[in-house]
């Protein structure tokens, strides 16, 4: 009787093990699932604002300001979902393989959204014009 309740009692700590394996595992697998759909997400609006200021295409401060703005926060949500996914990887079997993937999209991303930053950027600085006053700008005559 006393081996029946050490088998019982051992049958019960295994199956609560392994329940917590696949609870985990599912866990995992969820948030892997999540960081894939927030990914195409991220990846779909970034693609969106890149098509959305063609080259050329900003030709206001207030166009420009709005773009800066909108970069800002896409760089933001990138590094952030770059930073989340590098973690999920180790969490993989090809760790390096991952990890790469993930840096390779990043700097994909990354590249489309500063394009149109660094465009806007260059607009607004045309615009200010050049910040040396006119009257100091005159050359300096040399007297012998």
């Amino acid at each position: 009787m006393i081996n029946m309740t050490k088998a019982f009692s051992l049958l019960r700590r295994v199956c609560q093990a392994s329940l917590a394996c696949l609870l985990f595992l599912s866990m995992s697998a969820y948030a892997l699932e999540s960081i894939a759909d927030r990914s195409s997400k991220l990846e779909k609006a970034v693609v969106a604002f890149h098509q959305s200021y063609p080259t050329r295409s900003i030709d206001s401060v207030a166009r420009a300001e709005l773009a800066i703005a909108e970069a800002e926060k896409l760089q933001t949500s990138i590094q952030s979902l770059s930073t989340e996914s590098e973690s999920a990887c180790y969490e993989r079997f090809l760790v390096n393989a991952c990890i790469d993937d993930v840096r390779h999209l990043r700097r994909k991303l990354q590249d489309l959204v500063r394009r149109v930053s660094f465009e806007a950027k260059a607009y607004l600085r045309q615009q200010r014009g050049p910040k040396i006053p006119k009257d100091s700008a005159a050359p300096v005559s040399e007297s012998s």
